[in-house]
């Protein structure tokens, strides 16, 4: 169980023994889930109550798995258990100290995130959810593909109280599960969405002719050597109504609005010029990620060659991180584009490996020398045998076509020396070091 850091109950016995008995725990069968929606409203409450003292806003997400029936007529009850066991195990993957889950029915799971700050954060916490629930769960031998739907919302933007705000995200439930979209959120007619998506464009424009975008460095660490021998540059923006925007959300904004381009070059820039203020660090590579519509501007290597020329940067420092999904939207076109950086000299990365087409066959026609093993597999590395077999897997294939490989997500030592055993080069994670400004970054390097 998840349990959360600020919850306060005036019973604490009765609290406790509801705790015990009714919050999310897949090894028994919860029967009375009346029972656990009045624990869960009870609790959201508690934390609707301290989160209004502290100004904070409170958002839920309703998960539910679809197709349990069939599961268990396929596969067996005894599977069927297994499988929602496995779906919960995923789900928590996607959570933080803090954040609360209760099983509140057969196939319907209550999260409760406590660090969400605006909308922008819960949307992107059910975009991370999808993606986890992307690769299939290993049930006894068995691979099952889990489909699930999403309903969201908020206090205090949709609701009045906890029992109103569990019925505005089952509202937006249903309608995720009606529309066949991964999730939906309160209101469901989209006409808040879409008033705040139209300031958003307003803003990140400004932001970007203003100069008020900002970058995050996170080190990469050479595994053998114990040596950092590059940052990869993330972009952050804080809307001047919203607040702190998280990437994926404000990216996205400026792929529909046609500013990814104009913020891809910023964030270049921006990289580049900070570069050249860190001394003796300025041998480290820059990996900078593309966008999907990056690769469908032809225009964006002659963009990337006059950044190059402006800061008289070297080529071989820039790395370029892109998605294989991404490749995959227009691969002929992606494949010019790739080729013409490697032929000034920069370098290709393939990021988040494992989770989109992962087809090698395909790889092997692309000009990489990197390849990004995505944190799902890292996650659980020491612990979970399939997805030691499987990153020992990639690392090996990779090598075979003669690429570096860097694992995301290093979160401990243990994980660390695992990679080093299994032969990868590169690691980044919270345990290495978390993102940090140019500023911060010079000090801990000189530390």
């Amino acid at each position: 169980m998840t349990q959360c850091e600020d919850v306060y109950f005036q019973d604490k016995n009765m609290a406790d023994d509801l705790i015990k008995g009714f919050l999310a725990n897949p090894e028994e069968e919860v029967e009375h889930s009346s029972m656990v929606r009045n624990v869960a409203i009870y609790t959201l409450g508690k934390i609707i109550e301290n989160n209004n003292e502290k100004n904070v806003p409170t958002g839920i997400i309703i998960l539910k798995i679809l197709a349990l029936k069939e599961i268990n007529s396929t596969f067996g009850f005894t599977k069927g258990d297994s499988f929602l066991i496995n779906c919960l195990s995923r789900i928590r993957q996607g959570l933080l100290p803090g954040d609360i889950i209760y099983k509140i029915s057969e196939n319907e799971f209550l999260i409760y995130y406590s660090k969400i700050i605006n909308e922008g954060h819960i949307i992107l916490a059910a975009n991370k959810l999808y993606k986890l629930f992307k690769q299939p769960l290993s049930v006894d031998q068995d691979y099952i593909t889990a489909k699930l739907r999403m309903g969201i919302a908020m206090y205090p933007d949709h609701a009045n109280s906890a029992e109103e705000l569990l019925k505005k995200a089952f509202f937006a439930l249903d309608k995720a599960i009606k529309d066949k979209c991964p999730y939906s959120i309160w209101p469901t007619d989209q006409q808040s969405e879409t008033k705040s998506n139209i300031i958003l464009e307003t803003e990140l424009k400004s932001a970007i002719d203003e100069n008020t975008i900002y970058l995050n460095y996170q080190p990469k660490l050479h595994i053998k050597t114990n040596k950092i021998t590059g940052v990869e540059c993330l972009a952050r923006w804080e809307s001047p109504t919203y607040g702190l925007i998280p990437p994926d959300y404000f990216i996205s904004i400026a792929e529909n609005a046609d500013l990814i381009d104009a913020l891809t070059l910023k964030i270049i820039n921006m990289a580049l010029c900070e570069s050249r203020e860190c001394g003796d660090n300025n041998n480290f590579s820059l990996s900078i990620n593309l966008s999907a519509v990056n690769l469908l501007n032809s225009d964006i290597v002659e963009m990337i060659r006059r950044a190059i020329n402006v800061w008289d940067t070297r080529p071989d420092k820039l790395i370029f991180e892109v998605t294989e999904s991404a490749i995959m939207l227009n691969p002929e076109l992606s494949l010019t584009i790739l080729k013409q950086l490697t032929n000034i000299g920069i370098s290709i990365s393939i990021d988040d490996f494992g989770t989109g087409y992962s087809s090698f066959s395909y790889l092997k026609k692309l000009p990489v020398k990197e390849l990004k093993i995505d944190k799902s597999f890292i996650f659980n590395l020491v612990t979970d045998k399939e997805d030691a077999i499987i990153t020992q897997a990639m690392i090996g294939l990779a090598h075979s076509f003669d690429l570096f490989v860097t694992a995301e997500g290093v979160e401990n030592l243990e994980t660390l020396k695992m990679l080093s055993d299994l032969d990868c080069e590169y690691a980044q994670g919270y345990y290495i070091a978390r993102p940090m400004s140019n500023e911060k970054l010079k000090e801990w390097v000189y530390q």
